[in-house]
């Protein structure tokens, strides 16, 4: 028998599984119609009524269809989620001249509709007088000042667009996330929606990998997107979030059971960048609960330093292991001081890409080049032009891009912007937020060092499923003071 307590979250392990399977149901639909892009249009339409009656669904599908759905095919026999042409443009998917909108558009802005239509004044408040919306704001709007700057100087609008879309998704994300998050069981269904999906992809990524592939990947250098790496590591950071606070949150048990499929799913995935992201949020993660759970400050410290030897010995152990899911664990490590012939040649073009963007940073430091325009390339980079066109203009290390695109006023509205985030974070932490809250915030915290990380190495400050995922991710922080209780803790004393 269940326990009254236990129930309510039962019910909602329950209802985030069952979003998740209607995505995976809309997925497989969209799959067997002709052409697919018709089939995301039915899903959306079918979509239509359930976000009128509820809107806040319309965030769990959004956030869902993020973490799920890649942003272009990848080419397996198995392939489904990447199938799934929620990211092309309809003048490409359904050959229509001129219209150069996505699906993920049109569900962006239903979902904004129905969230500026449901919210009462108080709620539309909470949204500009969040500590987060005026950074935010000043950030998009020095993006769209690059974008004026940029096709003034004679830049490429329709490159330009791919430059800035992401940009304008993670803002209207985050605006979206600010108007429906209105509760902390809001917050829970969202993290079980999202946990739920991840764990869906991680044995997606898995079967690929060991049944259908056998363990060969051939041509490919993954068997998921990149950005799947990402939220692959987010659950496993998620767990130890768990751990620390709190093991009674309903998708903890799922978490728990889960990890090796995850753990497996983001090994075989071979993202150096999505390691070292995990590597970074685990040690952000340690860092705030040292600092913010009193009560265990010594356990976790200790168990921190023993986590640290046991990785050196590990690596020392493993060192010369290149391959298999072992070989994944070190060569991030490795690759610093010894690559492989692949890693070789992928770290010679990022030295020699961002050698270039330093000299484009040069040519207007304070404004920058403007959107739209290539950056410069006086050393020389491998010709990678058949299989990614924005070589010359979106490169993978998108921290320098920021600057390359705006210049030190971008850098500085940038910055301001995850720095205030930063502050919010440690602000809500002090707080005496109950266990749930806590682990969530503090995942918050790890998940922008990850994105940051996955950004300086692997484009994915220009991915569309990212920035979706983190513009969300401010916005939850920006209204959590107003959702929950958070009270002011003491003043300490002075040491002077």
């Amino acid at each position: 028998m269940v326990s009254p307590r236990a129930a309510p979250a039962e019910y909602g392990l329950r209802r985030a599984a069952g979003i998740a399977l209607l995505v995976c149901a809309a997925v497989a639909a969209i799959n067997v119609s002709s052409p697919r892009a018709l089939g995301v249009l039915l899903a959306l339409a079918i979509a239509v009524p359930l976000i009128w009656r509820a809107p806040v669904m319309g965030l769990y599908i959004l956030l869902g269809a993020a973490v799920t759905i890649e942003s272009g095919t990848l080419g397996f026999p198995d392939s489904l989620t990447d199938r799934v042409p929620l990211f092309e443009g309809l003048n490409n998917s359904l050959n229509l001249g001129g219209i150069s909108m996505n699906p993920v558009e049109i569900l962006i802005a239903l979902v904004l509709v129905r969230a500026v239509s449901s919210a009462t004044p108080q709620i539309r408040k909470r949204l500009v007088t969040g500590k987060l919306f005026v950074p935010y704001l000043l950030f998009l709007s020095t993006v769209l000042f690059g974008e004026v700057h940029g096709l003034l100087a004679s830049g490429d609008f329709n490159k330009s667009l791919w430059e800035i879309r992401p940009q304008v998704y993670g803002f209207l994300a985050f605006v979206v996330a600010s108007l429906l998050v209105r509760s902390r069981r809001d917050l829970e269904m969202l993290t079980l929606v999202v946990l739920v999906c991840v764990v869906l992809k991680a044995v997606i990524g898995d079967v690929r990998y060991f049944l259908v592939m056998g363990r060969q990947l051939g041509a490919h250098d993954g068997v998921l997107g990149h950005e799947d790496s990402y939220f692959l590591g987010l659950a496993l950071i998620g767990l130890l979030a768990a751990l620390i606070w709190t093991r009674r949150a309903a998708g903890f048990k799922l978490l728990l059971f889960a990890s090796p499929l995850v753990l497996a799913a983001l090994l075989v995935n071979q993202r150096r960048a999505g390691i070292l992201a995990l590597a970074g949020g685990l040690v952000t993660l340690t860092v705030l609960a040292i600092r913010f759970h009193p009560q265990l400050q010594r356990r976790i410290a200790v168990f921190a330093v023993i986590a640290a030897l046991l990785t050196v010995g590990f690596l020392a152990i493993f060192w010369n292991q290149q391959s298999g899911i072992v070989g994944q664990l070190v060569r991030p490590v490795r690759s610093q001081f010894d690559p492989s012939y692949r890693d070789y040649l992928s770290d010679l073009y990022r030295q020699a890409e961002n050698a270039n963007l330093k000299l484009s940073f040069d040519t207007d430091r304070l404004l920058g080049m403007g959107f739209g325009m290539p950056f410069l390339t006086v050393y020389t980079q491998a010709d990678i032009s058949n299989n990614y066109p924005l070589w010359n203009y979106i490169p993978h290390n998108t921290l320098l891009w920021v600057g390359v695109r705006m210049g030190f006023v971008g850098l500085v509205t940038f910055w301001g912007l995850f720095t205030a985030a930063f502050l919010e974070i440690c602000y809500l932490l002090r707080g005496r937020l109950d266990p749930f809250l806590m682990a969530l915030v503090s995942v918050a915290g790890a998940a922008l060092v990850s994105e940051l990380l996955v950004a300086y190495g692997d484009l994915q400050l220009e991915s569309y499923r990212n920035i979706i995922f983190v513009g969300a991710l401010f916005g939850i922080l920006n209204v959590l003071p107003t959702i929950t209780k958070v009270v002011e803790p003491k003043p300490r004393r002075s040491l002077v």
